[in-house]
Order: structure tokens, then sequence, then C-alpha cells
């Protein structure tokens, strides 16, 4: 009678290897997405910052709107616009507005688009709300919904 024990040990010693491979890797991609949304929404408060610092006002827009859309994938003088036309002579902040990577739980939701970067503001001052999948105390952040403005980022719900 041949001993099975052995096999079965390596059989089980093997799974816990995938299942923990598997978890590293999962939480190595909610890592990423969050690094990049975090660096998008940066690349977004430039733009605006460098817009307002020519204007001295944020692009309007008294309802959130869904930014990286087809009718806000672009940031120009004149505010979010369709894509950015080429060769032209209009100034462009952030010539490409992208959308939230997909994956994960995501709660900010506008214009019917989810995820989102969600835009706000009268003007003086402005707010983009997103998402993360995990934490980030190292800047404050919060998984779950969090808040861009010209204070910075914050952790919680922006007041769109």
């Amino acid at each position: 009678m041949k001993r099975i024990w052995p096999y079965l040990l390596a059989a089980t010693i093997g799974l816990l290897l995938i299942a923990i491979v598997g978890n590293i890797l999962n939480s190595s991609a909610k890592l990423v997405r969050d690094i990049t949304r975090i660096a998008n929404v940066r690349e977004l408060q430039t733009g605006l910052e460098l817009r307002f610092a020519q204007s001295a006002t944020y692009p309007v827009a008294p309802a959130p709107i869904a930014l990286g859309q087809p009718g806000t994938s672009c940031l120009t003088m004149e505010g979010f616009e369709a894509p950015c036309k080429l060769g032209s002579n209009q100034e462009v902040f952030v010539r490409y507005i992208v959308t939230p990577p997909k994956g994960g739980k995501s709660s900010t939701s506008c214009n019917d688009q989810k995820p989102a970067y969600c835009y706000q503001s009268q003007g003086e001052s402005y707010q983009i709300q997103f998402d993360l999948e995990r934490e980030i105390e190292s800047l404050g952040l919060s998984k779950g919904v969090n808040c861009a403005s010209i204070d910075g980022l914050k952790s919680g719900n922006c007041k769109l």
C-alpha cells in the first residue's frame, strides 16, 4: 500500500502558495490603480492651478460633471471641453483627461458615470471627488470616497 500523505501534503502546500500569491497580486493591483487615480487627480489640480493663474477663475460647473468623458476630456482657457484641437492656438492646460481605472467598488458617480472624477466649481474654488480601493495613510486618504480641492487632498466626501 502506497503512502498517500506526502502527495496530499504537497498538494495542500501548493494550493496555499497559489492562494497567497493570488492575494499579493490582487493587493498590488489595487495599489497600482490607486496610485494612478491620485496621479490623475494631481495632474488635474496642476492644470486647474495653471489656468487659475492666468484667468483668476476655475472652470465653472454649478452641478457635478464627470471628467474624462467626450465633452470633458480637455482643459483649456475656455474650460473643460471635447478633445483638444491639435494645431490650434488655444492654450491647453491638460490635453488628455482620463477616466479612473476600472476595478474595485466605486461610490463616486456623476452624470450616470461610475467610476468618475466628479468636478464642481463656482469659479473661486473647486472640488474633485474620487474613490480609492485602499487607505493611503501617508497621504491621509481613506478607502472609499476622497476629495481634492485648492486645499489639497482629504479623506471623505466633497461638499458637491
